[in-house]
């Protein structure tokens, strides 16, 4: 029997950056832990503030360092993952725990291969229209 190497994890503003541009070296990885990796079991958490950094970045021009993606589809993306991930509280308590685990885990979670999803994430960038 293989000891899982963590229940939850937390997905931060690259990993859904990278799950919605089809263009990044990472996409297939990380549409892979929002779609995979809780049919294995594990918890997948964002926060607030992750949210409306992937808001800030997605919609923000592709010349300086966004997505350029269309603020309406941007949000439609936001929903999708909302139903997909479970909202961290964003108050001291939280925030103190967060901070205590950070110092004292030295896990990480492994790419090995997980089980199929039958409700993989719709979150894609939609090609910015040209000026």
């Amino acid at each position: 029997m293989a000891t899982p190497v963590a229940d939850r994890a937390v997905l931060d503003t690259n990993v859904l950056l990278a799950a919605t541009d089809e263009a990044r070296q990472e996409h297939g990885h990380a549409v892979a832990a929002i779609n995979l990796w809780p049919a294995s079991g594990l918890v997948l958490y964002t926060s607030g503030q992750i949210m409306r950094e992937y808001l800030a970045v997605a919609t923000r021009p592709v010349d300086q360092n966004g997505l350029g993606m269309a603020r309406p589809d941007a949000v439609a993306n936001v929903r999708a993952l909302r139903a997909r991930l479970n909202l961290l509280a964003e108050d001291i308590k939280v925030s103190t725990a967060c901070w205590s685990y950070s110092r004292r885990s030295s896990a990480r979670a492994s790419r090995s291969t997980m089980p199929t999803s039958s409700q993989p994430c719709s979150c894609t960038a939609s090609t910015p229209s040209s000026p």
